[in-house]
């Protein structure tokens, strides 16, 4: 798809969001609009402060049980990951992996 139609068909998108979310009584919007290659990089940046335990929770779990989830998803896993990010910890449940087939890594920013 070149530029100008992938830009066209962002803002039908963006529009077509908007117009529903604020329809609605409680008015929303998805949080994908809320998040370009700078808004990626500064929640990046956030997910290393000592006070966001998440990322570094998340990736002692990961750590200390990629073993037996490897071996649960056997040889030639499909690896879909919502929320890819940067893909720091995918790196462990990767490498953990015997023989992976395939990694779809799906993020809310896109292709920002």
């Amino acid at each position: 798809m070149d530029a100008a139609l992938h830009e066209e068909v962002q803002r039908d998108a963006f529009r077509l969001d908007v117009l529903q979310g604020l329809a609605r009584p409680q008015k929303a919007l998805p949080s994908r609009w809320l998040y370009d290659a700078r808004g990626c990089e500064l929640f990046e940046r956030i997910t290393t402060l000592p006070e966001y335990y998440p990322t570094r929770t998340e990736t002692s779990i990961l750590n200390e049980h990629a073993r037996e989830i490897a071996e649960f998803c056997g040889p030639y896993a499909n690896l879909l990951e919502y929320g890819a990010g940067a893909g720091v910890k995918t790196q462990i449940v990767v490498g953990a992996l015997e023989r992976p087939r395939s990694y779809v890594p799906i993020d809310i920013a896109g292709d920002s």
